[in-house]
């Protein structure tokens, strides 16, 4: 720990300072701190705002300027109450919040973990994800995919908070990794909705539009035999809902396109349910077909 000493780390230390009394505040002053971080990111962060929208109007092209300016914003109020429940994750008690989780779709969950077979929970970024996925871990022994941070001090956070309270944690590009973990019929959270470019993903319709979607889930069932139930985390006022889903059928089915077809027609239809807690913020359509313009 020394070198989070260093002069670099002071404001960081500041900040998780600020957060440690937060993640210390009653429930609701917690949703109005968050709510009110979010509304000065949709200011601040220009670049993020313009994704934003811009993705929106891409998928909802019915909806008119007054919809997407209100779902956008309810979408940053969305990710500020995110960084307060990753607050709570990493330095409070998410334990307190466990009264307020609904679960459905539970029975796919222990029909796959009866039948021994490895479990991957096809999931996506919305907002509530840090949470969602410690109060996860408590339904059932899991993984935790990970990518490493920039900040080196909140990297070191947060991995400590996942080894803890999750089964393991595994780099995201560790294939070897999931794929041994998946073979001893464990589960993993796998998450194939974000533009990682073309190199190992194809195109398929994701709200219409030709998405580059990776083809790693359908690699991975295929060299484990694993089961993958699609599980999403929403907030619903002051409660949390885990709802899973049927396993999916016919995965992989040997084309790549169809497989990235049924992933993309889940994935829209949950974030249907909730358009204004999904990370509009990632540039989901940065990679685009040969010949194609770019959208940003």
């Amino acid at each position: 720990m020394k070198q989070f000493l260093a002069p670099r780390y002071y404001l960081t230390w500041i900040g998780l300072a600020f957060a440690y009394v937060i993640a210390h505040l009653p429930f609701k002053m917690q949703q109005v701190i968050g709510r009110g971080f979010g509304a000065a990111l949709y200011y601040l962060m220009p670049k993020r705002r313009h994704i934003t929208k811009t993705n929106l109007h891409l998928c909802f092209p019915d909806w008119d300027e007054k919809k997407i300016n209100k779902i956008a914003r309810q979408s940053f109020a969305e990710v500020g109450l995110g960084a307060i429940e990753g607050s709570i994750t990493i330095l409070g008690d998410p334990e307190k919040l466990a009264n307020r989780v609904s679960v459905d779709g539970m029975e796919y969950v222990n029909a796959a973990i009866a039948s021994g077979r490895g479990i991957i929970i096809m999931g996506a970024h919305f907002a509530s994800l840090e949470l969602a996925g410690y109060l996860a871990a408590k339904l059932m022994p899991m993984h935790a995919t990970y990518r490493p941070l920039k900040n080196k001090l909140i990297d070191h956070l947060v991995l400590e908070q996942r080894k803890a309270h999750f089964h393991g944690v595994i780099h995201r590009s560790d294939i070897r990794g999931m794929v041994a973990a998946l073979k001893k019929g464990e589960a993993i959270w796998y998450a194939p909705d974000q533009d990682y470019g073309a190199r190992h993903s194809v195109f398929a319709p994701f709200f219409g539009i030709p998405t580059a979607t990776v083809t790693g889930l359908s690699r991975l069932v295929k060299m484990s035999n694993s089961v993958v139930i699609p599980g999403f985390q929403f907030r619903e006022g002051s409660q949390y809902r885990f709802i899973g889903l049927p396993p999916l059928e016919n995965f992989p089915s040997g084309d790549y396109v169809q497989d990235a077809i049924q992933i993309n027609t889940i994935l829209e239809r949950m974030i249907r349910m909730h358009p204004e807690q999904y990370l509009w913020q990632h540039r989901r359509f940065k990679t685009r077909p040969v010949g194609e313009a770019g959208v940003y």
